[in-house]
């Protein structure tokens, strides 16, 4: 039996260097919307809150979307784990291209349903015209954006990590060029409905290049480890099709509850008061400058983990103790150096709000935090498994039937931000006690992973 990649082991140099991409990732991710709202800022108020209105609309859809391409690091990750990446390589790719243009499809038959249902979410009368515009245009590009992500999602898996970087570089650079030349060379804006419209359609096209420059490191990183003559008479193409379209939804569902039950009670806390909003608004971004360290462990832990199932359930098993406490480690070390610099941040993000009030915030959105730990890790042990059952009933029972109704019940209570923040508490201890549970019963037969 040959001994496995390196690249596949759970030591700690992979778990740093795995982190690491991730964490810079993220960064990078987020100035994409940054880049948008300031291109669009000279065109108004109006064209500003619609983009980033109707982002939060995207933002929701697409981390349904999004399932799919966990299911497919999922699998691709164990065949990689096995030693059979390249007989699994090509199914799955066809698999993700299959689903990929489905999508597109679908959503872009419902283009005509977004304004429609904008007036009916009761958004301003003239906020729906512009929000409409951006949100149909992304919506014809669901189908790059997850190419795009499987594509990613693939030479992360395959060891060449650090190329993720460079496609984000890349998809970046041509936004803010797309953003320039739709927006500000002359005659150019009049092709679209909007302003909105425009800065919609130039992330679109970063997305065709950023899928397009992915996809060719893929196939120039892969193209002699690839078996690309299948037996098309064993049901190649199904035996992925399949699993990625039944397991895909139930892991976007997931991703779906977790924003929700994040942005609900921050809308909540928009009913109470400015002030409460602003220092709710400051506390959220710093948790979210936190946050970043643990998700990027959490990240490797999922790449790690999938590797060893990949090989035997007893190996991935045997990593777990090892696996949480890095990511123990790396979130500690990530609240101590928040915790540092949290004077500086108070002061930058919100000079001129409630300081104390953000202190409070920041302690609320802390008190989940050993249960948000053992969640956000458990499901990523849990997509692994592909147990996208348990995922999607968890944390969609948990989110509409505890944490949204507890969290309004507390606003009409007592209308006090800390309370309505701290109020998740409860939701995250029972799903990650669930997720837990779950993860210790075993998963699907990897027999079908391994080499022949």
């Amino acid at each position: 039996m040959k001994a496995a990649p390196e690249h596949t082991s759970a030591t700690r140099k992979n778990f740093v260097g795995y982190a690491l991409v991730d964490f810079w990732a993220g960064l990078i991710i987020v100035g994409y919307g940054a880049i948008d709202l300031i291109m669009v800022g000279p065109f108004g108020a109006t064209q500003i809150a619609a983009v980033g209105q109707a982002d939060l609309f995207v933002t929701t859809l697409f981390a349904g979307v999004l399932g799919f391409s966990d299911s497919f690091a999922a699998r691709l990750a164990k065949a990689e784990g096995a030693g059979s990446l390249g007989q699994r390589f090509l199914p799955l790719v066809v698999a993700i291209l299959c689903v990929a243009i489905g999508l597109s499809a679908a959503l872009t038959l419902m283009h005509d349903l977004v304004a429609p249902f904008y007036q009916l979410a009761g958004q301003v009368e003239e906020l729906v015209a512009p929000m409409a515009d951006y949100s149909v245009a992304r919506l014809f590009g669901v189908g790059f954006f997850l190419v795009y992500c499987a594509a990613n999602q693939t030479l992360r898996i395959a060891g060449h990590k650090k190329l993720i970087l460079i496609v984000l570089a890349v998809g970046m650079g041509s936004n803010v060029v797309f953003n320039a030349l739709y927006l500000y060379v002359p005659g150019m804006l009049a092709l679209f409905p909007s302003p909105s419209g425009a800065v919609a359609w130039a992330t679109f096209s970063a997305e065709i290049v950023m899928a397009t420059t992915a996809v060719a490191l893929c196939l120039s990183r892969l193209r002699k480890r690839v078996v690309w003559r299948q037996d098309t008479e064993r049901g190649w193409l199904w035996s992925e099709v399949i699993p990625i379209l039944s397991k895909g939804p139930g892991i976007g569902v997931r991703r779906l509850n977790d924003y929700l039950s994040a942005i609900v009670p921050l809308m909540l806390i928009g009913t109470i008061s400015v002030g409460a909003v602003a220092a709710a608004a400051v506390a959220t971004r710093i948790y979210m400058i936190f946050c970043r360290i643990p998700q990027a462990c959490f990240a490797s832990s999922f790449v790690l983990y999938s590797y060893a199932y990949g090989r035997s359930a007893q190996e991935a098993t045997s990593i777990i103790p090892r696996l949480t406490k890095y990511s123990a480690v790396a979130t500690v070390a990530s609240l101590v150096a928040t915790a540092a610099v949290l004077p500086w941040l108070d002061t930058m993000l919100g000079a001129e709000i409630d300081h104390s009030l953000v202190i409070w915030l920041l302690v609320a959105y802390l008190i989940p935090l050993p249960a948000y730990f053992y969640e956000q890790l458990y499901a990523q042990i849990l997509v692994a498994k592909e147990k996208s059952s348990v995922l999607f009933v968890a944390s969609t029972g948990t989110t509409f039937l505890l944490t949204i109704p507890l969290a309004w019940w507390v606003t009409a209570q007592f209308a006090d931000p800390f309370w309505i923040l701290a109020s998740r508490w409860l939701g995250a201890a029972i799903i990650a006690i669930v997720f837990v549970a779950a993860a210790k019963q075993p998963g699907p037969n990897m027999g079908e992973l391994r080499s022949v």
